[in-house]
This record gives C-alpha cells, sequence and structure tokens, in this order.
C-alpha cells in the first residue's frame, strides 16, 4: 500500500511538470510574437470628441497619418530639386500613399527649412491600413528616401514613433531580464543557502512570466493591448514569484529544521510532510496575500481606456500564476528535490534587531507616528504641485535617432515644430463667422500659427499650432480654451493635446470609482483574515500616505528635474497620467501583500494567547528578516525596469522602488508597531452583526500565516528563510 501510494504521488509529480512545461512552450511561442499585436497609443475612449473628430476627420480626407522625409541640401539648386522629383515620384505611386508633398509646394510653403538648407517631403498615409501593411508601407518609404538621398535623408512621423516606442519596449524588457534575474537568483540563493534555490527560483520565474505572457496575448486577440503591458506584467510576475517563492521555501525549511532527527534522503517522509506544512501555512498566506493584490488590481477594469483594462487583466493573471506557481509547481519540485536543500539552524541576530525595533516604537509610541508621518507629509509635498503631461516623442531616449531626427524638424521648420489642434468646423472657409472665429483663435495664449482649409463646401478645417509641445500642458489649455468658447457653427476639436486631455479627463473622472473599489475589496479582505475593522481601515491609510509620498517623490525627480542628470533624461514637466494610476495601484497592491504577510503572524501570536503588544513584538520579529528580503528582491528587479530606456517604464519602476522602499522600512517598522501600539484592545474592535457574520466564515488554521512561526514553537523565531 505504502508502495502504491508513493508511485502514485510521483505520477502527481510528473503530471505537474507536463503540464507545466506545456504551459512554459506555450508562453515562449506567445512571448516572441506578441509585440507583434500590441500598440504603443495612450488614446482616450472611443466616444470622446477628439476620436469622433479624427473619424471624421480621416473620412473627409482620407488619409490617417503622414510620414515625413527630412531632406538635406538647398532644394532651391537644380540637383537637389532633381533628386527630390524622382523621390516624390517613386513615393506617389507606393500602395498606400493618398498624397505626396515636396519643395517646392504652392499648398505647404512650411516645406523649406527656415535657414534653406533643408526641405521636407510629406507623405500622407490611406485610411484602413491594418498593421502589417503600415509596416510595409513604413519599410518602402524608408528604403525610398535612403536610396533616393544616398543615405542622407532621415524619416519621422507618428507611425514611426509608434513603432519605435515598441522597440523600446521590448529591448527595455530584455536588457531588464538580463540584468534582474540573474542578481535574483544569486541573491535568492543566498538567502536560501542553497545552490538549489537558483534553479527553482528560475524555473517558477520562467512559469511565471511565460504564462503571463501566454495570457497578454490571448487577451490581444479580443481587445487592444498596449505595448507597456509586457514591460509592466513581466515586471510584476517576477517580483511576485520571487516573493512568494521565498515565503513557501522559507516555510518548507523551517518545518524541516524543526524535525531534523527525521531521515533526510530522497523518498524521506520529513520532505513530504515538510512540503505539506509549507503549502497549509505558506500556500494559504499565499493566497491570501495574492487575492489581496489582484483585488487592487481590479481597480484598472473601472477605466475604460483599454491600455489600463488590458494591465489590469495582464496583472491580475500574471498574480493568479505567481500563486499557481507556487502552491503546485514549487511544491512538487521540493518533492522531487528538496532533500538536497540544506537545513540550517536558526540564526536569532537579525530577528533580535527586529525585536527591540519593535519594542522601541511601542515604547514611544506618539513619538514615533509623529517622525513617520513627517517623514512621508515631507516626501508628499511636491504632489500639491503635479502636472500632467501627455506620452509623446520625448517618452524616447534622447539618443533615439528618431528623436534626434525630429528635434532637427523642429529647429529649422517652425511650422513643424508641434503637431496642430484640428477644429473641423461645420461652414464654409469664406463665411464671416469663421473668418472672425480664427481671429479669436490667433489671440489665444500659447497659440503660435492659425491656418484654415476647405474640406468640402460646408466644411472646413483649422489647425492651431501651439507654441510649446505637441502633448504639452500648454497645448492642452489650448484645446480646453477652444472646447469652452464654442462658436454658433458646430466644432470638434482632434489632435495630439485634445487626445491627450481627453484620456487625462476620463481617468480623473473614474478615478474615485476605481479607488472606491481597490478600498472596498482590500477592506473585506483584511476583515476576513483579522477579524476587525480597525486593522484594515489604518493599513489602507497607511498605504494611502505612503502612495502620496511615491508620487510626491516622482514629481520632484521627474517633473522638477531632480533626477534628470542620475537617470540621463529630459523633464517633461509633468507626469503621465497612466504613470500616476500604475504607480497608485500597483505599489498599493504590493503594499497590502506584505501587510498579509505580517498580520498573519501577529494573528498567529495572538491565537497562542500573547497580548497585543507581544504579539506585535513577535510578529516583527518572526517576518522582519523575510519581508526585508523579499522586498530587496523586489526593488532589484523594479531596478532592473527603471534602468531601461523608455521614460514611462522607468517612472513606474522608480515609483514602485520608492513606494516599496517606505513600505518595508518606514510604514512596517516604525507607523504599524506605533498605531498599533496606541490602539490596544481597539485594534480588534468589531460591530456586533459584523463580529457574527464573521464567525460564519471558514476558519483560519492556526499558524496559517506566515510559515515561520510554528505550532509547538511559539516562543521560536526563526530568522532565515
Amino acid at each position: 500500500m505504502f508502495r502504491s501510494r508513493t508511485i502514485k504521488h510521483r505520477v502527481s509529480v510528473h503530471r505537474t511538470f507536463a503540464i507545466w512545461a506545456l504551459i512554459v512552450l506555450a508562453g515562449s511561442i506567445a512571448g516572441s510574437v506578441v509585440f507583434d499585436r500590441l500598440s504603443s497609443s495612450l488614446d482616450p475612449v472611443a466616444s470622446s470628441e477628439s476620436k469622433r473628430t479624427e473619424r471624421r476627420l480621416q473620412q473627409l480626407t482620407g488619409t490617417a497619418a503622414s510620414v515625413v522625409v527630412l531632406v538635406p541640401g538647398d532644394p532651391r539648386e537644380p540637383s537637389t530639386t532633381e533628386l527630390i522629383r524622382r523621390a516624390t515620384a517613386q513615393l506617389a505611386v507606393t500602395p498606400g500613399v493618398v498624397q505626396v508633398n515636396g519643395y517646392p509646394s504652392a499648398s505647404d510653403p512650411g516645406l523649406l527649412a527656415s535657414d534653406g538648407t533643408a526641405s521636407l517631403i510629406t507623405t500622407s498615409v490611406a485610411v484602413g491600413l491594418d498593421d502589417d501593411e503600415i509596416d510595409r508601407l513604413m519599410r518602402h518609404v524608408q528604403r525610398i528616401s535612403v536610396d533616393a538621398f544616398g543615405g542622407r535623408a532621415e524619416v519621422a512621423g507618428s507611425l514611426l514613433v509608434d513603432s519605435e516606442l515598441g522597440a523600446t519596449a521590448e529591448s527595455d524588457l530584455i536588457r531588464a531580464d538580463a540584468i534582474a534575474i540573474p542578481l535574483v537568483l544569486i541573491l535568492l540563493a543566498f538567502a536560501l543557502r542553497s545552490r538549489l534555490a537558483i534553479v527553482l527560483g528560475f524555473v517558477s520565474i520562467a512559469a511565471t512570466v511565460t504564462g503571463s505572457l501566454a495570457l497578454i496575448y490571448a487577451i490581444s486577440l479580443v481587445t487592444e493591448v498596449s505595448v507597456f503591458a509586457v514591460n509592466v506584467v513581466t515586471m510584476f510576475a517576477l517580483g511576485l514569484t520571487v516573493d512568494y517563492g521565498l515565503l513557501f521555501i522559507g516555510a518548507f525549511k523551517d518545518h524541516r529544521r524543526n524535525h531534523s532527527s527525521l531521515p533526510t534522503n530522497g523518498d524521506s517522509s520529513d520532505v513530504a510532510a515538510a512540503v505539506r506544512f509549507a503549502q497549509a501555512t505558506a500556500g494559504r498566506t499565499i493566497m491570501v496575500s495574492g487575492l489581496t493584490v489582484a483585488a487592487a488590481l481590479t481597480g484598472l477594469l473601472v477605466f475604460r481606456e483599454p491600455v489600463l483594462r488590458s494591465l489590469g487583466f495582464g496583472g491580475i493573471g500574471a498574480t493568479l500564476f505567481a500563486i499557481t506557481v507556487a502552491n503546485t509547481l514549487l511544491p512538487a519540485m521540493l518533492t522531487r528535490y528538496g532533500h538536497t536543500i540544506p537545513v540550517n539552524g536558526a540564526r536569532r541576530g537579525h530577528g533580535v534587531r527586529f525585536e527591540r525595533l519593535a519594542a522601541l516604537m511601542q515604547r514611544r509610541p506618539a513619538i514615533a507616528l509623529v517622525f513617520g508621518l513627517s517623514i512621508l507629509a515631507f516626501l508628499a509635498a511636491p504632489i500639491l504641485g503635479l502636472r500632467t503631461e501627455g506620452l509623446d516623442i520625448r517618452s524616447l531616449p534622447m539618443d533615439s535617432p528618431l528623436r534626434v531626427t525630429v528635434s532637427k524638424i523642429a529647429s529649422q521648420f517652425p511650422a513643424a515644430r508641434a503637431e496642430p489642434i484640428t477644429i473641423i468646423a461645420d461652414t464654409a472657409t469664406t463665411t464671416p463667422a469663421l473668418k472672425s472665429y480664427t481671429a479669436t483663435l490667433q489671440r489665444l495664449p500659447k497659440v503660435a500659427t492659425v491656418t484654415v482649409s476647405a474640406l468640402t463646401n460646408q466644411v472646413s478645417r483649422i489647425d492651431v499650432v501651439p507654441t510649446g509641445d505637441s502633448a504639452g500642458s500648454d497645448a492642452q489649455r489650448v484645446v480646453a480654451t477652444i472646447r469652452d468658447s464654442r462658436p454658433g457653427f458646430t466644432i470638434g476639436v482632434t489632435g495630439e493635446a485634445a487626445e491627450d486631455l481627453d484620456f487625462t479627463k476620463s481617468l480623473t473622472e473614474r478615478l474615485p470609482f476605481a479607488g472606491i473599489v481597490i478600498v472596498a475589496m482590500t477592506l473585506a479582505l483584511l476583515w476576513a483574515l483579522t477579524g476587525s475593522i480597525v486593522i484594515p481601515l489604518k493599513a489602507v491609510a497607511l498605504s494611502a500616505l505612503s502612495l502620496s509620498a511615491s508620487i510626491g517623490a516622482l514629481v520632484w525627480g521627474f517633473q522638477y528635474g531632480h533626477l534628470a542628470g542620475l537617470l540621463d533624461i529630459t523633464p517633461i514637466g509633468g507626469l503621465e497620467p497612466v504613470i500616476i494610476v500604475l504607480t497608485a495601484v500597483f505599489a498599493f497592491g504590493l503594499s497590502t501583500d506584505y501587510e498579509v504577510f505580517l498580520l498573519a503572524a501577529i494573528l498567529d501570536a495572538r491565537r497562542q494567547g500573547q497580548p497585543t503588544p507581544t504579539a506585535i513584538t513577535a510578529g516583527i520579529r518572526s517576518t522582519g528578516r523575510l519581508i526585508t528580503t523579499a522586498a530587496a528582491l523586489l526593488i532589484i528587479v523594479f531596478i532592473g525596469f527603471a534602468a531601461g530606456d523608455l521614460l514611462i517604464v522607468k517612472q513606474l519602476g522608480i515609483g514602485l522602488i520608492i513606494a516599496v522602499a517606505l513600505d518595508v522600512t518606514l510604514v512596517r517598522l516604525v507607523l504599524v508597531p506605533a498605531t498599533l501600539a496606541l490602539l490596544g484592545q481597539a485594534n480588534w474592535w468589531m460591530p456586533a452583526f459584523l463580529r457574527r457574520l464573521h464567525q460564519r466564515l471558514p476558519a483560519v488554521p492556526h499558524h496559517a500565516g506566515t510559515g515561520i512561526v510554528f505550532v509547538g514553537s511559539a516562543t521560536t523565531s526563526s530568522d532565515t528563510p
């Protein structure tokens, strides 16, 4: 019978390996092609004014975008004129090209550089082309431009910006993985004192990341998915996998350490018993922790924008994959190879230091609280000057060839310095009302030029060129002014600044609802875990303060430019709205993740009869090293992504580094023990009706919290995983 049970167990382990091998294979295939299906745009919803007007403009003109060729040399010289004529003739017969303009052009005198040393060729791309057709068209335009001018011509345009953003995101992902994964695996091996940890960690990371990539690919089949989803989801999946693996293997080692008198060969019962113990303790904590993280990410599903919804689905999927890997693949690997992991004796040095710090915070809780809140308030202060800026060419690195070309065009061609704000007016160009309206537009602050052209006999196009950046705050204020002061005829406003304004407005409108969803679900889960409504409310409040400090630090570093030299970036005078939302949501989820680790240990100590002050000390002592190590590994992951070239990913990486660092130090070690000590028994208060409801919930087993403190060892704290 024993042999039969052993054979069945081995079959189960091998079946688990086989299933995950298929998932990794499918995810690897999906990951190799997923970037071809992603979008780099941060567009508002289709029902917004900017998108409705854009669709109408495309129908009236038949063009979807334009490609610009920067031609060196004075176009008035016969040799250069002949080259331009040949190039425009070749471009005009290219499939997918609607119209080509090159110097001299009566319809666009701005094609000549202000110093006369260069000119532009503009190529209008037809509406209705799919991604593959656009890629072929762009390659053809670039080849013609290079061949016609001996490699001296440079190509730019919004379609190339989208392509460059996607390529940069892909290269950033490869670089981040190359930096983060080896460092994380090496430090994981040191933390667990086992070279096998490198193998276990690598396999777990591969399973979670490739599974997440397969999920992103599946989502892209039914809806638009942002190219940034791959970077963000991979970053999150990698970090959670390492955290949960550290927790699970730590519980496995602790059980074997406390039962070291048992045999330690590969078929020994202590390995199987340690795996079962880890599943019953750390596995349950991972499940609760993962659900709280997923609950925070559901807030992204409240937004209507595809980029945020895709990040929400991808983040939730990555979290569920990390949970599943920790509770299926990792136990199978430990069952098969766990006997080779050395069982070290418990070291108490780190635990004593955490214990002393917790005791100090509880002796002077009011001083500790004021100290912690003062630091958070100081870091959060810059948030009062927060400004938003849209995603544009400035998100690319300064040495990007495309960004260099765009800078050349902006400096040599004043009319091309910024994308125009385009207005479609339902009136003829010759009407007095339109002439009066365009004169009014020209007098607006931050407006450089206003030009009018006819789309039909009764529909006019007005291009308003702002003085600053295309998607800058000045341009967005011009859009807002235009929309607030509409003329007697119907108008629609579109363009890069209008789209960014609509995007930000939609985020602002939905943000309170997203906050309500995140807070409500987090409160419910923490209430179910703790049996208190005070502790969940306190946890949410501290997380909100910590997030404010993180975003304030981002404003200081990126908007004000204090990190520009260190990170080799150009300050753009604001933060992309998506970064603000993502930093808040992802950091809140990670903060709650560590809150669960700590609260579970405190609850475990209380179940053993310890009073609240002693339970707080025991909880911080038993989880201090675990949470600190997990946070350090997570920060390494974020550093890998912060080292990338794409500004939006760099900002998110830095924001999450700050959030995790604040949470694991100031919040966990100062504010949490101080607030718990000040509240005392009030921590566990709950109205009678909620208490009755809580009693009906499935009981949480003793020591289901951390895998660090066990039955029969209430006074023992294992300080190393």
